[in-house]
């Protein structure tokens, strides 16, 4: 599943069914930050090869710009918000751009950028039939329908253009779901 909104997956579930979910892979909750990065690096990199005149084509030159990159620079090019799996950000590290955002995420008490499943029909599922699924999660179906994939970031609610704060989010994980009938 991908990180750009709710998913649904074909999967039915019916209430009191045993419902294991396993996930893996990376996603990024801030592509923008990425890229503000790689800007970043090769603004750097542009720089050290004029200071240090690297020969960008020539088959002899040894030399590369990032073995002149100061220790500031090296910091600078650490995400804030880098790629996470399923379990996503620890809440204690987690460097929203506003932190006021928080109590606007899907689930507000589980890791950001983590795995999110629910139970919908033909709409998205309702905030009570949320629940956080991150890298492995047993649970008991709480009423019948099919199950949803998500990832916990910020919820806009302008109907109009409700995954706002997907826009900016990349990269996948895979999802295997076991369905035990009660």
């Amino acid at each position: 599943m991908t990180p750009e909104g709710w998913q649904q997956s074909g999967i039915p579930v019916t209430e009191g069914d045993h419902i294991t979910v396993t996930a893996g892979g990376k996603v990024c909750v801030d592509m923008h930050s990425i890229w503000e990065n790689v800007e970043r690096r090769l603004h750097y990199e542009n720089e050290w090869v004029e200071k240090e005149k690297i020969r960008r084509d020539d088959p002899e030159e040894t030399r590369v710009p990032k073995q002149f990159f100061t220790k500031e620079e090296r910091a600078s090019l650490i995400l804030t918000r880098p790629w996470v799996g399923p379990n996503g950000f620890s809440l204690d590290s987690y460097k929203p751009s506003f932190r006021s955002r928080r109590e606007h995420y899907l689930i507000p008490s589980e890791p950001a950028g983590g795995l999110v499943a629910g139970i919908g029909g033909k709409n998205v599922p309702s905030s009570g039939s949320l629940f956080f699924a991150g890298q492995h999660n047993d649970s008991i179906a709480d009423k019948s329908g099919e199950l949803w994939f998500t990832v916990n970031d910020v919820q806009f609610d302008d109907p109009t253009n409700r995954e706002l704060f997907y826009d900016d989010n990349i990269g996948s994980f895979w999802v295997k779901v076991i369905v035990k009938r009660k």
